[in-house]
């Protein structure tokens, strides 16, 4: 793994903080709908006690409308709702990614470990080096991994001086241009995008209404 138990480790951390936003504002919703609801009910009760016994059904589904109307804007508060602490999760990480960089040791062993899992794919389809691309940056402190690697790395993995515009994290392409393993920042939290959004769905808002 380039991050070790990347999807835990992004979605976890923030588990905590998002779980009481959802509270908060899903209580808000229901709230909202109770009393929408209520104020639909009484509306029922009003229109029954008034109208003639031959307008009843009529009343009724006038009133049985506003209740669905209350039910379908609350329904689209708990969407939207997901969608906005969602986003705050994926933010989040992004801000999390890059505070890894303050740790100028973690982010080397991160950055080592993004070249070899490169090198295992580029090599283990036959071609016969990578070249490395990264941010501005991010260059000195690659070209220190590079010539700390290990014998066998030599002459097979070399650095573009060439900067790329990602926020942290590699570009690795074989020799002959034909592959590119994307291990930027950016490519790595769109992979684990759909992976966040299930895990979010079933621990903040299993139960929490459709």
């Amino acid at each position: 793994m380039v991050l070790p138990d990347q999807v835990e480790l992004l979605c976890l951390a923030v588990q905590k903080k998002a779980t009481e936003e959802a509270e908060k504002i899903l209580e808000d919703a229901k709230k909202r709908y109770d009393q929408l609801l209520r104020q639909g009910t009484e509306e029922i009760n009003r229109k029954l006690g008034a109208e003639r016994l031959k307008l009843k059904r009529q009343a009724f589904q006038d009133a049985r409308r506003q209740v669905d109307a209350a039910e379908l804007e609350a329904r689209r508060m708990v969407m939207a709702t997901r969608e906005e602490i969602f986003n705050n999760i994926m933010e989040d990480a992004r801000e999390r990614l890059q505070r890894l960089r303050a740790d100028k040791a973690e982010y080397s062993r991160l950055l080592k470990a993004m070249i070899e899992k490169a090198w295992e794919i580029i090599l283990g389809a036959g071609d016969k080096g990578i070249e490395i691309r990264c941010s501005h940056k991010d260059i000195d402190v690659l070209r220190e991994i590079l010539n700390s690697l290990p014998e066998h790395f030599q002459g097979k993995v070399k650095l573009s001086e060439r900067p790329v515009d990602i926020e942290g994290g590699i570009m690795a392409y074989s020799w002959d241009g034909k592959q590119l393993v994307d291990l930027s920042f950016e490519a790595i939290l769109r992979r684990i995008e759909p992976d966040i959004r299930i895990i979010a769905a079933d621990r903040l808002f299993k139960g929490a209404g459709s």
